[in-house]
């Protein structure tokens, strides 16, 4: 059901630990960034846990959040350095929830597919907003930007951190933003049939400012 049994990899460079650091760094200290950083994209990210608690302690002002399987749980205290945990429960009875006891939100929610992995170029044509770039940025392994995670073939093209840079990145994925507002959508997004067009579960603040942007 996942399209990373289906996708290709997007470049032919993987991301290092300092260009991961390196783009959060300036995401908080140049650009007023002030949510959560995660290192799911189609992947379960506690397979490289060591390295993910790792990337957390060498950055401890960001704050991060984990999308998890809830499968893997090792014996390690830096586990509530994730803010919040999403774990959707693919195999009921096997997640213990008390594992997250130190994270300050935590939600275990049953499984929930679309269908993400067809093609959608015959379905009706949908020009309406869309909230998901307002709260998804993905830079995928290879440092390629995806405008959000229906996104996952790349069509809309925004470039890549390894070639372009991370300010270019952000400069054109703001220009598309733009135009979007003024319903000059990518075709990508007018023939996504997964939407969000209001946002449960995130908090005031992003609500707001989510709202705010799209006035």
């Amino acid at each position: 059901m996942c399209p990373n049994m289906i996708r290709e990899p997007s470049g032919s460079k993987v991301l290092t630990d300092e260009l991961i650091l390196q783009c959060i760094d300036e995401a908080y200290t140049k650009h007023n960034f002030t949510g959560l950083v995660g290192w799911h994209y189609y992947n379960e990210p506690m397979v490289e846990h060591k390295r993910v608690f790792s990337l957390m302690e060498r950055y401890p002002k960001g704050r991060y959040i984990l999308w998890t399987n809830g499968l893997i749980q090792p014996d390690d205290p830096r586990i509530n350095l994730f803010e919040q945990v999403y774990c959707t429960n693919y195999y009921p009875d096997k997640v213990n929830k008390d594992y997250y006891n130190g994270c300050k939100k935590v939600s275990i929610f049953p499984e929930h597919f679309d269908n993400r992995r067809q093609d959608t170029a015959n379905i009706k044509r949908n020009h309406n907003h869309c909230l998901r770039p307002y709260v998804e940025f993905i830079i995928d392994n290879w440092g390629t930007a995806h405008l959000c995670c229906q996104d996952w073939r790349g069509e809309i093209d925004i470039g890549n951190i390894w070639d372009v840079g991370f300010e270019a990145v952000l400069k054109k994925r703001k220009e598309i933003m733009d135009k979007m507002r003024l319903r000059e959508l990518p075709d990508r997004c007018i023939r996504c049939v997964a939407k969000i067009r209001h946002i449960p579960k995130f908090d005031e603040a992003i609500q707001a400012r989510t709202m705010e942007a799209l006035v």
